[in-house]
């Protein structure tokens, strides 16, 4: 029988699943690049959807309640994209495009 002190020890949870993991290597700078530079002429922002097979560039406009959806190929952007979570493998979020060009034109700038 457990002693009393071994009773009140509380159980650590053995928890290892990971609950998000996003991990990819950017092989097309300039496509990459074309891609968010023709979204910002619509938008100054987007949602970038990742999945294990595509990446998604959503627009949305709330005045006109409408939105804009292009998909494209992980392959044709990344190597090795690792997409898990615990929504069917699914992870987007919204980011400001100016920012995404501005670090995109500096690896275009730097690549060999």
């Amino acid at each position: 029988l457990p002693t009393q002190r071994q009773r009140q020890r509380p159980q650590k949870q053995n928890n290892t699943k990971k609950t998000m993991r996003l991990r990819g290597f950017v092989i097309n700078h300039e496509l990459f690049l074309k891609i968010a530079q023709t979204i910002e002429k619509i938008s100054k922002t987007c949602v970038i959807a990742f999945s294990p097979e595509f990446v998604t560039f959503i627009i949305g406009n709330d005045k006109e309640n409408s939105q804009v959806w292009a998909r494209i190929d992980k392959k044709k952007l990344f190597s090795e994209l690792v997409v898990e979570s615990l929504n069917n493998n699914k992870i987007g979020f919204e980011l400001t495009l100016d920012h995404l060009i501005k670090a995109l034109r500096s690896a275009v700038g730097s690549a060999p």
